[in-house]
């Protein structure tokens, strides 16, 4: 009984020829343009199951390729492909009792394809920030208010150690310096702004919050301001809803940073 294309190729990849058959066999190849494709198309198949061809990247230096590299050697994708590796041999030991080797070769492109999409899902689909590290971002963004600047007020000497508290991060210190300039300042909304990001930063969210909504009820012209300041607790504190709503609001009014704005809700 002559042997079809497909069981010679099954042959020819497994190393079950002779060394007369598999020289006629490449003879053909050379000759048969569709032998040839078949051939090319069940070694392509075959690499993209074997352990060694899904590590293609690893020497690569370009940013991108490192990440698909990261993404094939992780631990969800190890075990995808040792999935498949086992299916296929499994699928393979039985179709070749039963000699149908296209309908193998069809449920093994199959399966290489869902494992493509299922790991390029992995790669591609975008992981939401975690909240600490985006208020992190955008403090950083944020420029705060700097109270050395106006040195030549009659509390100058205490808002630069407020201040110079506020810099070294002795956020608790800088609080109380904070509030007891208010009491003889409460026209200075950058004590207002300051004090509020040292709460945040000592986790004091409804002390934060208190202290904006003092800004914000007051008629100074950095009122507004506030806003911002109270979605970055709402940010840091794990309420990504309250965070949204006030940065909606931002952006509805066109408020201080209402660029910003824009750009973390589409982070959210």
């Amino acid at each position: 009984m002559s042997q079809t294309n497909d069981q010679l190729i099954e042959q020819y990849l497994a190393g079950q020829m002779s060394s007369a058959e598999e020289e006629a066999f490449l003879q053909r190849v050379q000759t048969e343009p569709e032998l040839g494709e078949q051939l090319k198309l069940e070694k392509n198949m075959r690499a993209a199951l074997d352990d060694a061809d899904w590590a293609f990247t690893e020497n690569s230096d370009h940013d991108e390729v490192k990440a698909y590299a990261e993404a094939f050697a992780s631990d969800n994708a190890q075990a995808l492909k040792e999935s498949i590796n086992k299916a296929s041999e499994a699928y393979h030991a039985k179709e070749q009792k039963t000699e149908r080797p296209k309908a193998r070769r069809l449920w093994i492109y199959s399966v290489a394809a869902a494992a493509v999409l299922i790991i390029s899902f992995m790669i591609i689909k975008p992981k939401p920030m975690e909240p600490g590290l985006l208020y992190s971002e955008y403090l950083q963004k944020t420029e705060l208010p700097d109270l050395t600047t106006r040195s030549a007020d009659d509390n100058a000497a205490e808002l630069l150690r407020a201040q110079a508290l506020f810099n070294n991060q002795e956020y608790k210190n800088a609080v109380t310096a904070f509030q007891k300039l208010l009491v003889q300042m409460p026209s200075r909304s950058e004590l207002y702004i300051n004090m509020a990001v040292a709460q945040i930063e000592l986790d004091q969210f409804d002390e934060a919050i208190g202290t904006l909504d003092q800004l914000i009820g007051s008629n100074l012209l950095d009122a507004q301001k506030g806003y911002w300041y109270q979605s970055l607790v709402y940010l840091k504190a794990g309420e990504p809803e309250r965070c949204e709503a006030l940065l909606e609001t931002i952006i509805d009014n066109r408020y201080y940073n209402h660029l910003l704005a824009a750009q973390l809700l589409k982070k959210l």
